[in-house]
């Protein structure tokens, strides 16, 4: 490969990267500026995400793939979850009890 080809291809993968780490502004998209002190929060909208695969099975009990959960949490609500730690903490159950085995 000559040396010119090199030094064009690097040129346009920076420029690619610096484009995509640009953003829109707040009219479309990207980085938006923090609320003035005092202003009126502004309710409704758009929240769009993006997975690296689509999901297999909408229900809980018979999917068994990790993206498939990623939908889940923003669907379905636990009784119980895992904090950081490891330990089961409750998120809708105020309470609960073990049976011994």
């Amino acid at each position: 490969m000559s040396r010119w080809v090199r030094v064009f291809a690097t040129l346009a993968i920076f420029a690619l990267i610096l484009g995509a780490c640009a953003g829109a502004g707040p009219t479309g998209g990207g980085a938006t500026q923090a609320p003035a002190a005092g202003a009126k929060p502004t309710y409704g909208g758009s929240l769009v995400f993006a997975l690296e695969d689509d999901p297999i099975d909408l229900d809980p009990l018979r999917s068994r793939a990790f993206i498939d959960r990623n939908v889940h949490y923003q669907i379905y609500d636990s009784l119980v979850r895992i904090d950081a730690s490891g330990k089961v903490i409750p998120w809708l159950a105020e309470s609960w009890e073990t049976e011994p085995p």
